[in-house]
């Protein structure tokens, strides 16, 4: 395989790949992409990648964790609490 000579596409193809360019960039590199191979390979290989990662990594319910945590009024209650059993 040979690389892409043009340094600014390839560096687009990760932003590409997990969606996240504008409208006029996306048009811009898949313009690109459409007349390179190896930028093609690149973004399927960076796609794959995407989708095996994507699968792979577990989904965290961070509002159920956040909703555990205590508060600054709770922490606040416990320490008034803990200082008045200690005087």
């Amino acid at each position: 395989m040979t690389d892409c000579a043009n340094d600014t596409m390839r560096d687009l193809l990760p932003l590409l790949a997990h969606d996240v360019l504008d409208e006029a960039e996306l048009a811009r590199v898949r313009e690109h992409v459409a007349t390179c191979a190896a930028c093609t390979l690149e973004l399927q290989l960076l796609t794959s990648a995407a989708a095996i990662f994507a699968a792979a990594t577990p989904v965290i319910d961070t509002s159920a964790i956040l909703a555990k945590l205590p508060t600054a009024s709770t922490v606040h209650v416990a320490h008034v609490a803990h200082v008045a059993h200690v005087a």
